[in-house]
């Protein structure tokens, strides 16, 4: 049992750094340069708040 959650931790952080190497590092640029901008879709480090996400996502029903 502890096997299957210790793989399962270290699966989804690989997962999660490989997505970001590709999406932010490799693809960052060329994604910010040729996709549409909507103003105030994307936002600043300053309004955009972790603990709101979390409370959100807390409070989706989970099927």
């Amino acid at each position: 049992m502890i096997k299957i959650l210790l793989a399962t931790l270290i699966g989804t952080v690989v997962y999660f750094l490989f997505g970001w190497l590709v999406f932010e590092g490799i693809l960052g640029k060329y994604m910010s340069a040729n996709t549409t901008q909507i103003a105030g879709f994307k936002k600043t480090e300053a309004e955009s708040s972790m603990l709101m996400l979390l409370v959100s996502l807390r409070r989706t029903p989970c099927f």
